[in-house]
């Protein structure tokens, strides 16, 4: 059973105020015990008043745990029914997760600021960095604190038991610990990959959670619109494997292909190639950290050939960019409204 916290594209749900039970074989929800509902609504019996929303979820075959940053709280439920069974006091929780021995890692001392009006795209989202992860027993209820961490970000462990940590600025790589603590190695580039320029698939940007699947390969979801990416790695040997991005906007606004070489275009920022052979893509690098959202190449008359984008698909800040190279675009001018638009 997967356990999902989240919920609608705008409204408390969305902000984690809610969590649901899938079928992993037949994508249905499950009704919690005792309830018609799929929906288990924290704010129905939340463990405290500052608690109204989650900030992280971990499962077990018979019991899942919440994080409430606001409430200095780790919440044990029920996997069937939905009803509280323990709480730990752990300062300002975020991400968590599990390991088979039933140990708990729990991210602690940050809190993460998301879009405030849900689904509405997710733009360098702000992070007060998490310093320390906690390492907790809830049957006997000792816990024991790694301090040192900068803006971590994401935690998952893998079956020998190495814990596996992302960081943002200044590092943007994820970190490897041992049971006792001691960090063991680095993966990804180190600083990660450039906001904008060509594009290094082996660095990291906006870390925001991690997983470890039963074959050894990490996988790193970053929140991040330009663009939308989640990585694999190796995670014995830190090899970057393979990247995967997210869709467009909705009905790929802002596209637009290079008339001298049509197999690149132009989505979510960034430039991209195409490869009619094998079907496959490849991102070349990150233009701008403003909105595409409309655009189209010029071909001048000295010979050169510009992009010219708007933030907005009707209106929005106008920028003009030179293409220099593959993934590399220089600013040449940009038109910025003033006082009040009509």
């Amino acid at each position: 059973t997967l356990f999902v916290l989240g919920g609608a594209a705008r409204g408390l749900a969305a902000k984690g105020g809610s969590v649901y039970k899938i079928e992993q074989a037949t994508g249905l929800y499950r009704e919690w015990t005792g309830s018609n509902d799929a929906e288990l609504k924290i704010s129905q019996n939340p463990p405290s008043p500052a608690a109204q929303t989650a900030d992280g979820i971990a499962a077990t075959t018979d019991r899942f745990f919440l994080s409430f940053s606001k409430a200095n709280k780790v919440v044990a439920y029920d996997a069937e029914s939905g009803q509280q069974l323990a709480s730990y006091e752990i300062p300002a929780p975020t991400s968590l997760t599990i390991d088979a021995a039933g140990t708990l890692y729990v991210l602690s001392g940050g809190a993460i600021t998301m879009d405030p009006e849900g689904y509405s795209g997710i733009h360098d989202p702000a992070i007060q960095g998490n310093d320390a992860f906690y390492m907790l027993d809830p049957a006997n209820r000792s816990f024991r604190r790694v301090a040192g961490l900068t803006n971590a970000c994401g935690i998952a462990v893998d079956q020998q038991g190495a814990i596996y940590i992302g960081g943002r600025d200044p590092l943007n790589q994820v970190h490897v610990y041992n049971k006792q603590g001691e960090l063991l190695r680095a993966i990804g580039r180190e600083g990660g990959r450039a906001l904008t320029g060509p594009w290094n698939p082996d660095g990291m940007r906006f870390i925001s959670s991690l997983a470890v699947d039963p074959n050894g390969q990490l996988w790193v979801a970053e929140a991040d619109n330009h663009p939308r990416r989640f990585s694999r790695w190796n995670a014995a040997t830190g090899a970057f494997t393979k990247e995967f991005f997210g869709p467009t906007h909705y009905g790929a606004t802002g596209a637009a292909v290079n008339p001298l070489e049509p197999n690149k275009l132009i989505g979510m920022s960034a430039e991209w190639e195409i490869d009619p052979e094998t079907q496959t893509f490849k991102c070349l690098g990150v233009i701008t950290r403003e909105s595409t959202a409309n655009s189209i190449y010029v071909h001048a008359s000295n010979g050169r050939l510009y992009l010219v984008t708007a933030t907005d698909w009707r209106s929005g800040a106008v920028d003009i960019f030179e293409r220099i190279g593959d993934g590399q675009f220089v600013k040449r001018a940009a038109f910025r409204y003033e006082g009040k638009r009509a």
